[in-house]
């Protein structure tokens, strides 16, 4: 299945591209060549793109492979240079573009370092083989990310499982922003039981750059219709969550 062939004389051969998560097919001529979208299963250039990924974390964006009997140049770009940073390890290449060759049978993979979150990155590829080229435009989508130290947690101390008040207690615990912006937004409480069930939650809301509880002890309510159960070991997950996105957790563990 091949359209929008151009181009006089010299044609050589179809070429079949896929985006291994949405294949399309691409027809290529001696002295010119057009791209034409189609379903192709038997793709001589893939395109594997990551759906989505994370600010302020590298990711992997696309992988492509050579399955055509030249070498290729491969070349990434992205369309809005202030959504992120390109990287091609093999070369020790970034940027908002970056450029490669990948010989018969080969594959490369560019990575993102994304600056942006909840959105759109659309990017485009460039291939150029013997006797072929072709441009495609894709995208992936941009999710919060999890930047290491932007949420510390530094307290959580004294969990314990109340069977006579049937609720779980919390005595300090203390939640600091770490990369300066003063932005904490929440924290979450999750308890559950040894077999992984969650058996009570709580959410409070934080807010500067810190959180701390040391005079108010947290009290965590069981799910309802839940009653306690003696000998039965319970786990607390504290995560701490700032505006962007980032987050941190711990646990601790009683036996009621």
């Amino acid at each position: 299945m091949l359209g929008g062939l151009v181009g006089g004389a010299g044609v050589l051969s179809a070429v079949s591209l896929s985006n291994r998560t949405g294949a399309f097919s691409s027809a290529t001529a001696g002295r010119s060549v057009a791209v034409s979208v189609a379903d192709d299963p038997n793709a001589l250039v893939g395109l594997d793109i990551n759906g989505a990924v994370k600010k302020n974390s590298t990711d992997r964006l696309v992988t492509v492979t050579n399955d055509t009997s030249s070498d290729v140049t491969v070349t990434v770009s992205l369309d809005f240079c202030t959504q992120g940073t390109l990287y091609y390890d093999p070369a020790g290449t970034s940027g908002c573009s970056v450029s490669f060759s990948l010989a018969v049978g080969g594959s490369g993979t560019v990575d993102i370092e994304a600056a942006v979150k909840d959105t759109t990155i659309p990017f485009t590829l460039d291939v150029a083989g013997s006797g072929f080229s072709f441009t495609a435009t894709r995208s992936t989508t941009a999710e919060s990310g999890n930047v290491k130290g932007a949420v510390t947690v530094k307290k959580v101390k004294k969990f314990s499982a109340n069977l006579l008040d049937n609720n779980w207690t919390v005595q300090q615990v203390d939640i600091r922003d770490g990369d300066g912006d003063a932005d904490l937004d929440r924290v979450e409480y999750e308890v559950t039981d040894s077999g992984g069930t969650v058996r009570g939650t709580q959410r409070d809301t934080a807010s500067g750059d810190s959180y701390s509880r040391k005079k108010n002890e947290v009290v965590i309510e069981p799910d309802s219709g839940y009653i306690l159960v003696p000998g039965e070991t319970y786990t607390l997950t504290v995560t701490g969550y700032d505006a962007d996105g980032n987050s941190a957790s711990v646990t601790r563990t009683d036996t009621a």
